[in-house]
């Protein structure tokens, strides 16, 4: 087996895991969210955890800037 060929499969089979792994939290979120009653009141120190993933995820996703 040629190592692009190799590349090819290791990267579908992350790809087929991640895949499964988000539709399992999505899933599940849906669940908590229909049993909680009102707002959900987060610390401080959660919603910083969450707005830091919001940015590195947005970086992520962003398109480089020409250099």
């Amino acid at each position: 087996m040629d190592w692009a060929r190799m590349l090819a499969y290791v990267t579908g089979t992350v790809d087929q895991e991640l895949l499964a792994r988000n539709e399992y939290l999505a899933a599940e979120n849906r669940i908590l969210k229909a049993q909680l009653k009102g707002r959900l009141k987060l610390s401080k120190a959660e919603r910083g955890t969450l707005g830091r993933s919001v940015i590195a995820w947005a970086v992520r996703l962003s398109p480089r800037s020409p250099a």
